[in-house]
């Protein structure tokens, strides 16, 4: 049950410890109602669903980014924590010169995507990434993304699949 304080006509509401994840902090950042003055609680904390469906879309947003570092550069630049959140690393590697249609290429593929999200996503580990098939009629690549959330005493195995699109680089 909620604890009230009444002082001077207004009454204030205890806050309450809830469970869950601290949302990123884009995600805190942004204000989808800035008339209010305080934020509802579900902006505070994620739920587990909440949560699983921020890490599925922070992996889209990566898988869908394409570095502007130079591939010879991003072996050594991405190891430094300092470079952490830098834009020209951010995302995944350019596989334009990859036959995205042939299954012999999508092992080096499946693991450029582990590599982006282990190195952008912190809240997912033990990352495997598996490609189911690659979608002629929309040149892309149909992937399953399975790793482990790991946060405080909370873990979590989970499955989500990415389409990656693999017309153009960007």
């Amino acid at each position: 049950m909620q604890a009230t304080k009444q002082t001077s006509k207004k009454i204030y509401h205890e806050p309450r410890n809830q469970v869950g994840a601290k949302p990123p902090l884009f995600d805190r950042l942004i204000d989808d109602n800035p008339v209010e003055k305080i934020d509802p609680s579900h902006k505070l904390v994620l739920t587990t669903r909440q949560l699983i469906e921020s890490i599925q879309r922070e992996i889209g947003a990566i898988l869908g980014t394409r570095l502007t570092a130079k591939n010879a550069d991003y072996d050594d630049l991405i190891q430094n924590p300092l470079n952490f959140g830098l834009p020209s690393l951010f995302g995944f590697q350019d596989f334009q010169s990859f036959d995205a249609s042939s299954p012999s290429q999508w092992g080096r593929i499946c693991q450029l995507c582990q590599r982006a999200i282990n190195a952008f996503e912190p809240r997912i580990s033990d990352v495997q990434v598996k490609v189911d098939q690659f979608n002629k009629l929309k040149q892309s690549l149909e992937i399953q993304v399975t790793g482990t959330i790991r946060l405080e005493k909370f873990r979590e195995v989970v499955h989500f699949p990415v389409m990656l699109d693999c017309s153009q680089s960007r």
